[in-house]
């Protein structure tokens, strides 16, 4: 039995999506979630940005994403008519479906010829700081991913496949993730066509099942792997 968001028209997958298809209510643990995000992600690489000069720039890269992504939610909180971003919440209904398809995009993924470390762009296991390798391994594994799928997968994925399409809206959310990218990896072609995949994939099955858990979860079982295949866990 299909999900709600699978249709086998085609006509479905190119044209927007009725208003709010891919918008979920705010709730009363909306300020409890963005002071623990603030907390757990914002601060720690507030703490990098300042101390950390090897990953300065990304750090303050990944703050300007974090303000902005702060700067959607409190605007749609405070009048959700006026604002035209739609928000993809964290749905458990069909998880064991969403899983199956973060584990099938996980896969084609790696079998695009992608040597899987080379998703780390910097150096994690570097002496003689052992803190400053668990706090690259934080970063990688949770707080750059967070602000990421919050970003491409919450808010830029589900407005462009509501407003434009499905596919228009994750082939236009996966090649903007991937100009996104190319300021760390540079022209690495096949970093940034895994990256591609990854994103397309990713923002189709969140549209499916109107949430953001099957991108969220091959994300973090990317870095997951790449982490463990350099050593660092």
């Amino acid at each position: 039995m299909f999900v709600e968001g699978f249709r086998l028209d085609l006509e479905y997958w190119f044209k927007p999506l009725p208003e709010g298809t891919l918008t979920s209510e705010w709730t009363k643990t909306t300020a409890l979630f963005h002071s623990i995000y603030f907390i757990s992600i914002i601060l720690p690489i507030m703490w990098v940005a300042i101390n950390l000069e090897e990953l300065r720039t990304v750090a303050i890269i990944y703050l300007i994403i974090g303000l902005w992504i702060n700067l959607i939610s409190i605007t749609e909180r405070l009048s959700p008519p006026k604002v035209p971003w739609s928000f993809m919440p964290v749905r458990f209904e069909n998880f064991i479906q969403q899983t199956l398809a973060a584990l099938i995009i996980l896969a084609i993924t790696v079998m695009s010829g992608i040597q899987i470390s080379s998703f780390v762009p910097f150096t994690i296991m570097a002496p003689p700081s052992q803190i400053v390798s668990i706090i690259k391994i934080y970063l990688w594994q949770f707080g750059f991913l967070s602000l990421e799928e919050s970003f491409f997968g919450q808010y830029l994925g589900a407005t462009l496949c509501e407003k434009i399409g499905i596919i228009p809206g994750a082939l236009i959310n996966a090649v903007i993730f991937v100009g996104f990218h190319y300021s760390m990896y540079g022209w690495a072609a096949n970093i940034l066509i895994s990256l591609f995949i990854f994103r397309f994939l990713g923002s189709i099955a969140n549209a499916i099942y109107r949430s953001m858990v099957p991108s969220a979860e091959t994300h973090f079982l990317i870095n997951l792997i790449a982490l463990k295949s350099i050593g660092a866990y």
